[in-house]
């Protein structure tokens, strides 16, 4: 009966968190194998105050599907600072970068926000900045 608990809650948490990447290269090349948008959260929780408000609700949300129309991939900024600094020069952390059609568009989204302004923001279709050419820092870096 334990084994069967057990075997189940494996499963629930696999699929839950079956877009969640644990490498950018990795959620790169699945955008660009099936077309789903590529939201990037660059964070720092070590000495944000934001960031610190914002991990619990990705942390939830990583547990109960949110992520599922996307590829997510957490960047902790203090780990991956050329990579955070590549993907967006402001330096202000917290911030989401989705990423869609395979990376010519990029949409921002800065600062802790509520988990319903996050779903609005994965499911928006409006679209700030677009690259004539997908840029090369944004390959697999």
């Amino acid at each position: 009966m334990k084994t069967l608990a057990l075997l189940i809650a494996f499963t629930l948490t696999s699929v839950a968190q079956a877009e969640v990447h644990d490498t950018y290269a990795k959620a790169y090349a699945a955008a660009e194998k099936d077309g789903k948008p590529l939201v990037v959260l660059i964070s720092a929780t070590a000495w944000c105050p934001p960031c610190k408000l914002l991990h619990p609700t990705i942390e939830r949300m990583k547990k109960d599907g949110s992520f599922d129309s996307v590829h997510f991939y957490y960047l902790d900024y203090d780990k991956e600072t050329k990579l955070a600094n590549d993907l967006d020069d402001k330096k202000r952390v917290p911030v989401f970068v989705k990423f869609t059609d395979v990376h010519k568009t990029a949409t921002f989204l800065r600062g802790n926000k509520s988990k319903q302004q996050i779903i609005k923001f994965l499911g928006e279709k409006r679209y700030e900045f677009k690259f004539k050419q997908p840029p090369s820092r944004f390959k697999s870096l």
